[in-house]
């Protein structure tokens, strides 16, 4: 066996003046949610009138819904989107103008609330029974969450149960799966994201249907963005004051989904992915540590005897918990550091029918450290931080190595070549909690006095799936994960029923791909 160089990638790069911080990823779903309904006989007996036309069947939908207020949701396998057809449909009854743009015998359609369900017959009856509350089976709900306009899958959506704090985020491809008690089968999803109209969704729909759904970008009015003259520096000021007013003092219990990756020239080296139930300590309590016990976990390692470079994840778990940005306030919101930046207004976009400020920053042309580049995203009225994306400055990027690189060969060269973060929060309760967190780092190697250089991608995701505020203490010394630690090489027992009931992030179409190449070397972990 050939000797092997290792690289150790810190999440949590090393402390310097400017206070800069690392990798990771968290995600909390909260929202609200809105009851309309609209009842199945009266929408689909009424008349409605569409200009004749000839058009695609996903357009016609898309004005059955201007004209109607109903939302259409179908698995596109079931609808071909961009078949174009010609419809004439002057007072004709609404069922009536479906059936005859859909044109297919083997589909059928139905009304719940404000929303029709596209499905194939013979398929899972809808029904929309009571289950007793103390009822220990779950449900499990699947979809696609595309852009309206560009069809282009959304990632990291929350979607969820707003009142009971459950939730998921989308992934890369705009796929989620949620795992629910079978007693909420009545009630509403919610789905929300920075920019867009919510939906609720009758979580009845979605029993046994994979479906799609189309986010409508919500606009802001020309007067409110031309109105608000704002002094942006000062605006993230307020957002730094207000803490206090609308992050919780108090902790909590926060069931999230963890998972991590290395590739290397696009093939998977190593994969990780845990359950986890982390104590949330106060926001101001800024010398209390969260603490983390890891429920379930497993890893995949597909290192080929020939590699000679090894790249692995150092306390990746502890970036996700750094990278709060609320609790582990970074240099570019801490006022006693806002001289290092430039800030402006970009925008102002809409979440959950509110308005939000876009403040983009930038550090000044005579700071020459390697500091962030970013936006965040502050609601207009509360001040609170809403979103954050930001990466390492690219023009400095070449001097972060060490910050970021813990253990490395002297026989290879290493540089970073993109360091990107994404956090959301989310409302629940009276309070804002974090919701979501990416980190997306990109390395190239290339050993000394050689050519041709090789590609390092790794990213960071963790996602709260469940809040709990009853009873909250600290864990038992003997329950706490070391968060620090290379979760690739903990050491855990053989588990043979897996994720069980717990609600994870759906893993991508490539990854689900990878995977499958390399099933043979997965071990399936419990801690012990």
């Amino acid at each position: 066996m050939k000797n092997r160089n290792l690289l150790e990638l810190d999440a949590i790069q090393k402390a310097v003046f400017y206070r800069i911080i690392s990798v990771s990823l968290l995600f909390l779903f909260l929202g609200n949610s809105i009851n309309q309904a609209c009842a199945q006989e009266s929408v689909l007996d009424q008349k409605i009138s569409i200009k004749d036309q000839k058009n695609t069947i996903y357009n016609l939908l898309g004005q059955i819904t201007d004209v109607t207020g109903c939302f259409f949701i179908y698995d596109s396998r079931l609808v071909d989107n961009d078949k174009v057809i010609t419809l004439r449909a002057d007072n004709k009854p609404l069922k009536q103008v479906i059936y005859e743009i859909l044109d297919d015998n083997t589909l059928d359609f139905k009304v719940i609330e404000k929303h029709i369900l596209i499905y194939k017959k013979g398929g899972q009856k809808i029904e929309t029974v009571s289950v007793k509350k103390d009822s220990t089976m779950f449900i499990s709900i699947n979809g696609q969450i595309l852009d309206k306009t560009t069809k282009k899958p959304l990632p990291f959506v929350a979607v969820g149960i707003s009142e009971k704090s459950i939730g998921t985020v989308s992934n890369y491809d705009g796929f989620f799966t949620l795992r629910i008690p079978s007693y909420l089968k009545n009630v509403s999803l919610t789905i929300s994201h920075l920019g867009y109209k919510s939906q609720n969704i009758p979580i009845s729909l979605l029993i046994e249907h994979k479906v799609d759904i189309y986010l409508e970008t919500e606009y802001i009015s020309i007067q409110e963005v031309i109105i608000r003259n704002i002094d942006s520096r000062d605006i993230v000021y307020k957002a730094f004051r207000n803490r206090s007013l609308n992050y919780t003092n108090e902790p909590v219990y926060i069931t999230s989904f963890y998972r991590e990756g290395v590739l290397k020239n696009g093939k998977y080296l190593n994969y990780s992915e845990a359950v986890m139930n982390i104590y949330k300590s106060p926001y101001f309590r800024i010398f209390e540590s969260d603490q983390v016990k890891l429920l379930k976990s497993r890893k995949i390692v597909n290192i080929d005897q020939n590699d000679t470079l090894v790249l692995k994840i150092k306390a990746g778990i502890r970036s996700c918990l750094t990278l709060d940005l609320v609790k582990n306030i970074p240099d570019f919101i801490d006022p006693d550091y806002m001289d290092s930046y430039n800030y402006s207004k970009e925008d102002i976009v809409s979440l959950d029918s509110r308005n939000v400020y876009v403040i983009a920053f930038e550090q000044k042309e005579n700071v020459t450290e390697p500091l962030f580049k970013g936006n965040l995203y502050i609601d207009v009225e509360n001040f609170a931080i809403l979103k954050a994306d930001f990466e390492v400055n690219p023009r400095y990027l070449k001097n972060a190595d060490d910050l970021f690189i813990v253990k490395k060969s002297r026989k290879f060269n290493v540089t970073p070549e993109k360091i990107f973060y994404t956090i959301y929060y989310s409302f629940w309760n009276g309070k804002y909690y974090i919701n979501h967190i990416r980190g997306d780092l990109s390395i190239r190697y290339k050993k000394r006095y050689h050519l041709f250089s090789n590609d390092f991608q790794v990213f960071l995701e963790l996602a709260s799936c469940q809040i709990d505020t009853f009873n909250v203490v600290k864990f038992n010394r003997d329950e706490i994960f070391k968060t620090s630690a290379i979760l690739v090489d903990s050491k855990f027992s053989f588990d043979e029923s897996f994720w069980g009931n717990y609600n994870i992030i759906t893993p991508e179409e490539k990854i689900n791909q990878a995977l499958s190449r390399i099933k043979t070397k997965t071990e399936f972990v419990k801690p012990e």
